[in-house]
């Protein structure tokens, strides 16, 4: 005899398997490419180099929707220029033994392609374009954002797990709810994460509630990316770049890394430096990645690619001589 609860149960999961079912519906097929962008990136001849690894920023892949996104065609000719020029997706872990400086077999020209915040379009317009081109990517998701119902700007449960799945993605934190601009003391505002914000009360918070704050915001962020998806997360990104914005006390920079690396064995910031690399020799602290938006053209990016892996390029040809 079926029980209430196991009718419940199957109930639940023929939902999430409809909801996923319409998402992969709704999924956008890889836009084509003109043979001559990957012709282009390969007659660019970029050095071999494996000493390190550049990391790119990615948020929304979709039409025109601001600076942040990525229009699906513009995504699929800078993946085809990469698979062009010989790049090669590597791992979260792959990328944690370089910067300590461990031993670690990378492919030629390695490259981390990470997205930020779980935004839908990353599973229905991105996804089918890493597959065509042979890539993989992480994702960092704001937690409180995942969605439960049906599919949504940001990505559902069902999505991710899917995504997680498929071989192409990991999963890290972006925070649970505190990707966010709050109030600061003297009618300003500033990323909640490396500032010490007005309460309800109107008072600025203490260093102590702060410190609370955020490290209760980092466990529940881990707690539910484990809980809901299966996922223990190795790697963290730093909402705003926040890690590198002012602070209105000087005790948080420090702190908030130490906060983060406490949970996370990798974190990573966005940087303007166009030398901005992953290797052993990279500063301590989180660790920098390469924007990209909708400004940034193919030839852009492969021209900024062999710029940050210079150093690298030299280290290996050094080590081969």
């Amino acid at each position: 005899m079926v029980t209430t609860a196991a009718l419940v149960a199957l109930t639940m999961i023929s939902v999430d398997f409809v909801r996923s079912v319409e998402a992969d519906e709704r999924r956008v097929p890889a836009p084509r490419v003109a043979p001559g962008f990957a012709i282009f990136a390969k007659a660019m001849g970029i050095p071999d180099y494996r000493a390190g690894v550049p990391v790119l920023t990615y948020h929304g892949v979709a039409g025109d929707r601001g600076l942040y996104t990525v229009s699906p065609q513009h995504f699929a000719q800078q993946l085809a220029m990469l698979r062009g020029a010989g790049f090669h997706s590597v791992s979260l872990a792959q990328v944690e033994a370089v910067r300590a400086g461990e031993a670690v077999v990378l492919p030629p020209r390695p490259i981390l392609l990470t997205f930020d915040d779980g935004v839908g379009s990353a599973w229905t317009a991105a996804d089918p374009i890493l597959a065509r081109y042979g890539f993989r990517a992480a994702m960092f998701v704001i937690t409180s954002r995942i969605a439960h119902d049906r599919a949504s700007y940001y990505l559902t449960s069902g999505q991710l797990r899917a995504m997680r799945d498929s071989g192409r993605w990991e999963i890290g934190s972006h925070t649970h709810n505190q990707h966010v601009l709050a109030a600061l003391p003297g009618r300003r505002s500033g990323p909640a994460l490396n500032n010490r914000v007005l309460l309800a009360s109107g008072r600025p918070e203490s260093f102590r509630h702060w410190r609370t704050r955020v490290g209760r915001d980092l466990d529940i962020s881990r707690r539910t990316l484990s809980e809901r998806l299966g996922v223990t997360a190795r790697a963290f990104a730093y909402p705003f770049s926040a890690t590198s914005e002012s602070t209105n006390d000087p005790r948080i920079s420090s702190e908030l890394d130490a906060l983060v690396a406490a949970r996370f064995p990798l974190a990573f910031t966005n940087t303007r430096d166009p030398h901005a690399i992953v290797a052993h020799w990279t500063p301590r602290g989180p660790l920098p990645r390469l924007p990209v938006d909708a400004r940034t053209t193919a030839v852009e990016l492969l021209t900024r690619l062999r710029v940050a892996t210079e150093d690298a390029a030299v280290v290996l040809s050094v080590s081969s001589a």
